[in-house]
């Protein structure tokens, strides 16, 4: 729901295999969220991870994106896009606004990734929206981004929030 975890500060890491929705502003102000992985999620809301200042790594599937999810995450380097469809979701122009994947680069002084499976690469270079971000997308093959998958999920499975 809105605000769900908006403000847990002891919250650092989230693994939800099946979530149909991550809410407006449901992970905002989480400042020491580190990582999350939402392996089927259709669609993320408004401000979601507004303000988490630590997020680094974000793993989806290919959900519906509402407007500055991530404003002000300061530290968010990579999102891995599990997406198998050529049916690419749009994104706002001001979805990584905050970000170093939008070019704020302040505290990391570097540029952030988004990573895309390599059969569909071609689709998000000209996909509505993500096409502002052609110099940040990465193409991967399947096996690159199971493996970020399995990554990411072995640090989170410490146990933080497991659904």
């Amino acid at each position: 729901s809105t605000y769900a975890f908006s403000g847990c500060r002891a919250l650092r890491a989230v693994y939800m295999p099946v979530c149909e929705v991550i809410s407006a502003r449901a992970f905002q102000n989480c400042s020491s969220l580190s990582n999350a992985v939402f392996q089927a999620c259709n669609e993320i809301g408004y401000l979601a991870f507004s303000s988490c200042s630590a997020l680094n790594t974000l793993t989806v599937c290919n959900p519906s994106i509402s407007q500055n999810i991530f404003l002000n995450c300061w530290h968010f380097m990579s999102v891995y896009v599990l997406n198998s469809s050529s049916d690419i979701a749009p994104i706002y122009s001001d979805t990584f606004t905050g970000t170093p994947i939008g070019g704020y680069t302040t505290v990391t002084d570097q540029y952030g990734s988004i990573f895309v499976r390599e059969s569909l690469y071609s689709y998000y270079l000209s996909a509505e929206g993500w096409s502002l971000y052609s110099d940040r997308i990465v193409s991967c093959s399947y096996l690159e981004l199971e493996q970020a998958l399995s990554a990411n999920i072995s640090v989170i499975t410490a146990g933080i929030i497991t659904w």
